[in-house]
């Protein structure tokens, strides 16, 4: 038989003893590293919380790549309540909401940490046509990019002397015609007759103004390629009709196009 080895009741007391102890020491220790990770954690987000890690004014958004907007107004337009942490910002989310209210093709919004800063870079898109309410009205209610965003009449104000202000009037435009001006707008700028301003005030009818005088389009917008095409080949009508004043130029039917004489 092995033998039994037998532990008096003072060592089994010992025992216990110690093992209660390195318990103990444990129980410490972790009670120990459990109150420095909080203390690290709350020092963490209590210096984070400090003005030096916060967008607490606009100064602090800096913007490259324009050359029309001024800093300013992009800066005005950012969707930013004040003040805000520079680390939770949804920088994606604030460039998506930047492009749809200014005419920005891109935004990209990158973070400094100390001192707290946004670095905007962002390419602009140009102005396309000046927006305005009657043919003979002066006044630019707003201007219209390719895409069909209006932005207010004063927001070049501040471009300086490299914007280019657009020959194309567009009258009456509403925010449901924009899907018919992005598809409208290539075919305008590459026609063959120069079309100095879009009418959009009837909407049941489309009229471009020309040199050739009113042209009516009607209200089918799949027919907008073949009454440029129509349109491009009357540029003889002038001489064709010995310089008789032109009421308008019904297109509605590019194959058949009727000349109303004044």
């Amino acid at each position: 038989m092995d033998n039994l080895i037998t532990l008096s009741s003072e060592q089994w007391q010992s025992r216990r003893q110690a093992l209660l102890n390195r318990r103990r020491s444990k129980l410490w220790q972790s009670l120990w590293r459990s109150a420095i990770a909080t203390a690290f954690v709350g020092g963490l987000f209590w210096s984070l919380a400090l003005p030096q890690w916060a967008i607490t004014k606009k100064e602090q958004i800096a913007i490259e790549g324009n050359q029309l907007l001024s800093d300013e107004e992009i800066q005005s337009l950012l969707p930013l309540n004040y003040p805000q942490p520079v680390l939770q910002l949804q920088t994606q989310q604030l460039s998506q909401q930047l492009q749809q209210i200014a005419p920005l093709e891109r935004v990209e919004i990158a973070r400094q940490g100390f001192p707290s800063r946004l670095i905007l870079t962002v390419q602009e898109r140009p102005p396309a046509a000046i927006v305005t309410t009657a043919p003979g009205d002066t006044t630019v209610t707003g201007y219209l990019d390719e895409k069909g965003i209006v932005v207010p009449g004063d927001f070049y104000a501040k471009a300086g002397p490299k914007f280019q202000r657009p020959t194309l009037k567009v009258i009456g435009f509403a925010p449901q015609h924009r899907a018919h001006w992005v598809q409208l707008y290539p075919l305008v700028r590459s026609a063959k007759v120069p079309i100095a301003a879009i009418d959009w005030r009837d909407p049941g009818n489309l009229i471009l103004l020309t040199d050739l005088g009113s042209i009516h389009l009607g209200a089918d917008a799949s027919r907008l390629p073949a009454q440029l095409t129509t349109l491009a080949r009357l540029k003889t009508l002038p001489k064709q009709i010995d310089g008789q004043p032109v009421a308008y130029i019904d297109l509605t039917n590019p194959d058949l196009p009727e000349v109303q004489i004044r």
